[in-house]
Parts: structure tokens; C-alpha cells; sequence
């Protein structure tokens, strides 16, 4: 989403699980976080959910938070592994398009 620039409000496919919002009737109805997932991946799929029963999910740009991101699944094998096994559960459950 690179071309969009980060500067204007505007619908997106996907947001970072970092720092989500979401009305509590939308968590309801799409049943919230999959716990199948223990890390990577969720927050793919909790966008894509909310997508699927016909809900918004946008991209705000006067909202700002830090992560203190630490790229877990690179950085050691366990959070490689962790982030494989998740990549596996989410190509499973939302296909696999290439």
C-alpha cells in the first residue's frame, strides 16, 4: 500500500494487529480473535473476517502509536516456527491463490 502514502484516511485489505479498533458488535458478530493462532497471522485474519460480513476496515492516519517491533519470526528459530504454523492455519482456513 506503499503507493497510497500514509498521509490520507482511505479503506484497506489489511491492519497490523499492533494497535486495532473495533466496535464491539463487529468483534461479536465475526466471533473476535481466532485462537488458533497463537502468534502472526491473527490480526490477517480478523481483517479479512470483518471484510467477509460485509464491514470496513480503514486505515486512519491521525492515529498514532509505537511499536516496539522486534520481528520475532525472524529473529529465532522458535518464532519462525510460530510464524510458519500460523502462515499454514491461515493458507488452510482462507485458501491458497497464488
Amino acid at each position: 500500500m506503499l503507493d497510497l502514502g500514509y498521509g490520507n484516511p482511505y479503506d484497506v485489505p489489511f491492519l497490523s494487529g499492533s494497535f486495532l479498533i473495533g466496535r464491539t458488535k463487529l468483534l461479536r458478530e465475526v466471533g473476535g480473535f481466532d485462537d488458533r493462532y497463537f502468534l502472526y497471522y491473527e490480526d490477517a485474519d480478523l481483517c479479512r473476517k470483518i471484510r467477509a460480513a460485509n464491514w470496513r476496515t480503514y486505515y486512519w492516519p491521525k492515529a498514532v502509536v509505537l511499536h516496539h517491533w522486534r520481528r520475532y519470526g525472524y529473529c529465532s528459530l522458535k518464532g519462525t516456527v510460530h510464524m510458519s504454523i500460523s502462515a499454514l492455519r491461515y493458507f488452510n482456513k482462507w485458501g491458497w491463490r497464488f
